[in-house]
Formats: structure tokens, C-alpha cells, sequence
């Protein structure tokens, strides 16, 4: 699948915003987690958020845009020599640590009756709740496990009604899915 022409736009210019410019503002950072543009922060900060379908926020004398929400990427904009710098940083998401207790190596999904016995009360950044296995419609046979996210410490994890099954090697099981309302 394509990407849609507004998103091809502003990371082509994007890139030719970059080309050729010096990067030593972001030395010893990779070039992977820095980049020097030749645009104002506000510029770079708007074809960001156009190229990853979010918005741009601005604090101060920094513009914020969230890359992909489910892994925390965040790129900080800010004035630099003959332009601006990006920044991005990298957190531990809600959506990570839900990922990591429900595909953990010690955990025994059959005997999972309730979200406590799921390990997803304790310790964790985000609040669930009716959590059980279920058939679906969309799955024939397959159990699934259903859980409500009720509140999650960021926006990786929206609130609303998931699914997760395990992988078996066959399937595309280990993410949990937010499915719609």
C-alpha cells in the first residue's frame, strides 16, 4: 500500500531540508536520533506531525512531535546553527510494558481466568479490567483474550476494548489489538 501523497511530501522535504547540511550540532548523537534542518523549528515541527498523522506542540522554545505512539518515539524541535535540530527520544511505553507481561516466558495464558492472574495489576502503568478468554467471530474456533484498557499512563494505550492470543509461530498472535467500539 501507498503512502498518501501528503506523507511522501513532507518527508521528501524533509529530506532535501537536510541534504548537504552540516550535522555537527547533533554529534555525539546518531544520525538515526539527531538531524540538523535548514528550516525553522516550526516548519520541521508541521511536516513531522504532517508525515506521521499527529500534531505538533510547542513549549516554550521547543516543538514536540510524537513519531509512533506505541514505542514512545518523541521528536523534540528547536532552533539551531542555520535552522533547527530534532531530537528524538525514545521512552517505555504503556503499550510496551502490556506487550512484555502478556508474552512474557513464565506466564501460562490458559490459566489466566482474571486480569490479576494475567500479571496485569501490579506494577504496571496502566489500569485494566474484564479481562478473560472468549471466542470471537472474526477468529472461527480460536480463543482469544479480552481485557478493557481503563486509563494508561500515556498515549500509546488509548482506553477501549482489546484482544490478544498467543503466538504460535503460524499466527501474527503476540500483540495486543484495540479493537473498535
Amino acid at each position: 500500500m501507498a503512502a498518501p501523497a501528503e506523507v511522501v511530501r513532507a518527508l521528501q522535504a524533509l529530506e532535501r531540508a537536510s541534504a548537504g547540511v552540516d550535522q555537527a550540532a547533533c554529534r555525539p548523537r546518531s544520525a538515526v536520533n539527531c538531524t540538523v534542518y535548514r528550516l525553522p523549528p516550526q516548519t520541521v515541527a508541521r511536516l513531522l506531525a504532517q508525515a506521521h498523522g499527529t500534531q505538533a506542540r510547542r513549549t516554550a522554545n521547543t516543538w514536540a512531535v510524537t513519531e509512533r505512539a506505541e514505542s514512545g518515539r518523541t521528536a523534540s524541535i528547536r532552533a539551531g546553527p542555520g535552522g533547527s535540530i530534532r531530537k528524538v527520544k525514545d521512552t517505555y511505553t504503556a503499550y510496551e510494558q502490556l506487550s512484555e507481561r502478556l508474552n512474557r516466558r513464565s506466564a501460562q495464558p490458559a490459566r489466566w481466568r482474571n486480569c490479576s492472574l494475567a500479571g496485569l495489576t501490579r506494577g504496571v502503568s496502566f489500569t485494566v479490567k474484564n479481562c478473560g478468554w472468549t471466542t470471537t467471530p472474526h477468529f472461527g474456533s480460536m480463543r482469544v483474550f479480552q481485557f478493557t484498557v481503563v486509563k494508561s499512563a500515556d498515549a500509546s494505550l488509548p482506553p477501549g476494548p482489546y484482544i490478544w492470543y498467543p503466538n504460535d509461530g503460524a499466527n501474527c498472535g503476540g500483540l495486543p489489538t484495540r479493537q473498535k467500539n
